[in-house]
């Protein structure tokens, strides 16, 4: 049986999900990585449907070509493993955000805001993900689908344009907004899907930590207004 790549960022030396998963004892909450793991898995399994369907997504096939459509519940489910991310962020105190990196239908990779817990100025979500997923060529990336739950941040969002990344799932942009303009102005795809568990995590977090949070976007004052909260004080 061959096996699948553990997509973890913890596994450095790419060990692998066996019969059983005995690899997954080794993982941070595996049990539910695990089975969205193997729901996107059942997702991949079903056929394709017509191109011009009404509840599909592009998506690339086998040789990289955008011309094959999953159900649109594809990204939903997808985005289970970066809401996974930033639960577990959440609980090891950090910014709740995560991110899944996916190429031709395979999970390459996850991550999430470790700012926090590495004492780092650069592990975003997205960045994190990147980093677990460890270098690549110019062609994996542009056959590429990266998920994560906020909007990215414009260092993000230069990290997408730079290794060409034409699409981004995004879990939510209530919370804050601020380069898919600019994604969108180089081509990038965007599918925002509003999931309200993405908005409960960030409005929880900046609830207990607004200081935190305000330091994660580049505020000075964490008493101001910044678009986070403003934001969440609008909806």
């Amino acid at each position: 049986m061959q096996h699948e790549r553990c997509p973890c960022g913890d596994c450095r030396e790419g060990e692998d999900l066996g019969e059983g998963d005995e690899h997954a004892k080794t993982l941070d909450l595996p049990g539910r990585v695990v089975k969205a793991r193997a729901e996107i898995f059942d997702v991949l399994s079903l056929p394709a449907v017509g191109c011009d369907g009404e509840h599909s997504v592009l998506s690339h096939n086998e040789g990289g070509h955008p011309n094959r459509r999953f159900p649109v519940n594809y990204d939903l489910i997808v985005m289970k493993l970066a809401v996974e991310q930033a639960r577990l962020g959440l609980e090891e105190g950090g910014v709740p955000i995560g991110a899944a990196l996916i190429v031709n239908g395979e999970v390459l990779g996850v991550g999430r805001n470790r700012r926090v817990q590495q004492g780092s100025v650069i592990r975003h979500g997205e960045t994190d993900c990147l980093e677990n997923v460890g270098r690549l060529p110019a062609s994996s990336y542009r056959r590429a689908t990266l998920y994560t739950t906020l909007s990215p941040c414009p260092m993000c969002a230069g990290t997408i344009l730079l290794y060409g990344i034409p699409r981004v799932v995004i879990g939510e942009n209530r919370t804050f907004e601020a380069s898919e303009a600019l994604l969108r102005s180089h081509g990038v795809e965007l599918e925002v899907l509003d999931l309200p568990e993405c908005i409960d995590l960030m409005a929880q977090f900046i609830d207990r930590s607004p200081e935190i949070w305000n330091e994660d976007i580049g505020v000075e004052d964490p008493t101001g207004p910044t678009p986070a909260t403003a934001a969440l004080e609008t909806r």
